[in-house]
This record gives C-alpha cells, sequence and structure tokens, in this order.
C-alpha cells in the first residue's frame, strides 16, 4: 500500500510528498520489523526500500531537473508573505503538475 501511495503522489506531481510519503513509511516500517523480530518482516522492509529506491532516485533528478530550469516550487515555502503569492503558488503548481503528467 505504502509504495502504491507514493506512485500515486508522484504520478500526480507532488514529488516531494512521494519522498516524503516513501521516507517516512520506510522509518514506521524498519521499526515494526526490529519490534518484531521476525525474519519475514525484516524481508518485507527490504523489498519496500529496493523498489522505492529507484522512484526515490528518479524523483530526486528530475526535482533537480527543474530547479536547474526553474520550474520547481519549493512546496515548503511559505508564499502567505505577499500580496497574491497563494494564487500564484496555485497557478504555478497546476502548471508543474499539467507539465508533469505529459512525461508519464
Amino acid at each position: 500500500h505504502a509504495a502504491q501511495q507514493s506512485a500515486h503522489m508522484a504520478r500526480r506531481g507532488s514529488y516531494t510528498k512521494s519522498r516524503m510519503n516513501m521516507a517516512g513509511y520506510g522509518v514506521i516500517m524498519q521499526r515494526c520489523a526490529r519490534s518484531t523480530g521476525r525474519a519475514a518482516d525484516a524481508d518485507t522492509v527490504r523489498q519496500f526500500a529496493a523498489q522505492m529506491t529507484p522512484l526515490d532516485s528518479l524523483l530526486e533528478s528530475e526535482m533537480q531537473s527543474e530547479a536547474k530550469r526553474g520550474d520547481l516550487l519549493d512546496e515548503s515555502l511559505d508564499t502567505m508573505a505577499a500580496p497574491g503569492a497563494v494564487e500564484e503558488r496555485m497557478h504555478r503548481q497546476v502548471a508543474r503538475c499539467k507539465a508533469r503528467k505529459k512525461n508519464d
């Protein structure tokens, strides 16, 4: 489920959220596997990491490319400071997501 959720976020253009989701679930899964001590749980965590590593690398690469082109919108920026900033951010986010969907 975690892998599907991250892939769905990435497909929608939410690269940062997708990467955060992968990292968050990875930590939780590792913690659970350690607490149970079962080999099957540790194998599941390794499989998750093996599946998510290529996706994470691809997303990181794409985000770097967008940053070089000036297309990357830092989702963590506080845009409430300037008048009209929220509308500008929404417009850029929609444009970015449309452009990313064309890559699929």
